[in-house]
């Protein structure tokens, strides 16, 4: 294959740049209040089995199944939950949220119901102020799918309104990343695929490589939520 141009390499590489300089900007730009993520343990109830005191972020989870029954627990003192959210994200599971008996947000049902595919992603639920000082939090999950300790990563409370902001933080390495594959895998294709045209010389193991560098990093980008902050569709 002919060597590329300089002038179109210069302007692929500066298209790029720039698409990584404005997401980074996006990324960085958000400011998060002082009180932004509570990580604090849980208690964990798979079935008939009680896992006490878990963090989420590093305790390894049970394996599940189909069917099995979640039921993750916490005792919210007033003056530090009210006017927070719960974020969690999980994989392949319905959600039931409820506090103090009272079912403040629900996903999944329906579609596990008529035995369709469950989506995974992040479940963000408003904490509503009650009368209780000390209201109880419980989060119920129907397993929808056989899995290992991946079906649940992520079980925050914050009170700052930029919660897509912390969530890019705490997932940045990751995101850009992906980032970088996706854009690397879309440019270089259609490159490859125009320099095919112009040349007719056999680069199709350039293709592959291009194709598959872009649906890894499309696939990933989803996983951790950037095209849900783009459609502003928390599940999918």
């Amino acid at each position: 294959m002919k060597k590329v141009p300089e002038n179109l390499r210069l302007l692929i590489f500066s298209i790029v740049a720039l698409l990584m300089i404005v997401v980074s900007f996006k990324v960085f730009s958000y400011k998060a209040q002082d009180e932004n993520w509570i990580n604090e343990p849980i208690d964990v109830k798979v079935n008939d089995v009680v896992y006490e005191n878990l963090d989420i972020g590093r305790a390894e989870l049970p394996s599940v199944k189909r069917g099995d029954k979640v039921e993750i627990t916490k005792k919210l003192n007033k003056s530090a939950y009210e006017n927070t959210s719960l974020v969690l994200r999980v994989y392949g599971t319905t959600v039931d949220v409820f506090l103090e008996d009272k079912n403040i947000y629900s996903y999944g049902n329906d579609l596990y119901a008529k035995k369709k595919m469950v989506g995974r992603g992040y479940h963000m639920v408003p904490i509503e102020v009650v009368d209780e000082k000390n209201p109880t939090l419980v989060v119920k999950l129907t397993i929808t799918e056989d899995m290992s300790s991946m079906w649940l990563d992520f079980f925050r409370f914050t009170s700052s309104n930029n919660i897509w902001g912390e969530i890019f933080k705490d997932n940045l390495f990751s995101i850009m990343l992906y980032l970088f594959l996706f854009m690397l895998g879309i440019v270089g294709y259609f490159v490859s695929l125009a320099m095919f045209f112009k040349t007719k010389i056999d680069n199709s193991h350039q293709l592959y490589s291009f194709a598959v560098s872009f649906f890894v990093g499309l696939w990933n980008l989803c996983t951790v939520g950037f095209l849900q902050f783009i459609t502003n569709n928390y599940e999918y």
